[in-house]
Parts: C-alpha cells; sequence; structure tokens
C-alpha cells in the first residue's frame, strides 16, 4: 500500500514511521511549521496535487480540519491537502484550482 503523509514535524514523522512499520511505502510531504499558514493558497495546493499525482497513494495522512489542536500551520496544510485531493479526484479532465 501506498501512503503519502503531508504535514511535517514530529507528528508527520511519527505517522509516516507507524505506516512504515505496518509495510506501507511511505512518503513524506514535508511542510514545516511557522509559515505554511502564511503560503499562497493556489501554489501550495497545486504542489501537494502534484505530489499526490505523482505518487498516487492509496491514502492520504494529515490534519484534521481543526489542525489537532488548533494550530494555524496544521489548519492551512489540512485544507491544503483535503483541496488538493479534491482536485486529483475530480471526474473533470482539466481540473481548476482556487485562485487566490
Amino acid at each position: 500500500m501506498k501512503v503519502a503523509v503531508v504535514g511535517g514535524g514530529l507528528a508527520g514523522i511519527a505517522a509516516a514511521l507507524e505506516c512504515a512499520d505496518a509495510g506501507a511505502d511511505v512518503t513524506l510531504l514535508d511542510y514545516p511549521d511557522r509559515y505554511v499558514d502564511r503560503a499562497e493558497p493556489h501554489h501550495a495546493i497545486a504542489a501537494i496535487a502534484g505530489h499526490i499525482r505523482r505518487i498516487r497513494p492509496d491514502v492520504v495522512i494529515t490534519f484534521g480540519p481543526d489542525g489537532a489542536y488548533g494550530h494555524p500551520d496544521h489548519i492551512a496544510i489540512s485544507q491544503f491537502a483535503s483541496a488538493a485531493i479534491a482536485i486529483r479526484t475530480s471526474s473533470s479532465a482539466t481540473p481548476t484550482l482556487p485562485s487566490s
């Protein structure tokens, strides 16, 4: 099974290690804390969607919508990853990214 972990820091590394220990083929898309919530959403979503297209994971793991405990970077990466997944799974041949 291919797993993409979208996030960073200790939580992302821990999730990636746990999946790898269970036998998964894991890719960690590391987006470290501090500035993720300031990222240009259009670019971040496009980058994550591109990674998902390239990796073609069976499962994508990221933070929940609440960012685990309200952390702004965790909330942002959750929103970016969710939007990227929606774009990649769209039935449209040429999905449109949200504008900034």
